[in-house]
């Protein structure tokens, strides 16, 4: 699986790229880290918060950086309710209720 070429609202809502392909500038971890009450999806919060609050600009770049499988700690059974309840709390702070309701279609 590829990242989206273009990065919009809805594909942070259902397919940002996964964290182990993202480069952020220093300046942007400076500022504000990952927030550590999310326990899976710390990660996604931070990509949110570049993307919306940051206005960071984001490229796509045709090169493979990892090969990624799967199945890491979010995917397990036991982790899969607490990543979308995060999932689910995090987007509320950038989403109105009606988008997420949209995007969840």
């Amino acid at each position: 699986m590829s990242s989206a070429k273009q990065i919009s609202p809805f594909t942070c809502y259902r397919n940002i790229p996964c964290h182990q392909l993202c480069f952020y500038h220093r300046s942007l971890f400076q500022e504000r880290g990952y927030k550590i009450q999310y326990k899976i999806r710390a990660d996604y919060e931070h990509f949110l918060y570049c993307y919306f609050e940051k206005k960071a600009a984001m490229e796509y770049v045709p090169v493979m950086v990892c090969s990624y499988e799967g199945g890491g700690y979010s995917e397990t059974k036991e982790h899969l309710s607490l990543a979308k309840r995060e999932h689910r709390e995090i987007t509320a702070q950038y989403y109105s209720k009606a988008k997420r309701f949209w995007y969840r279609l």
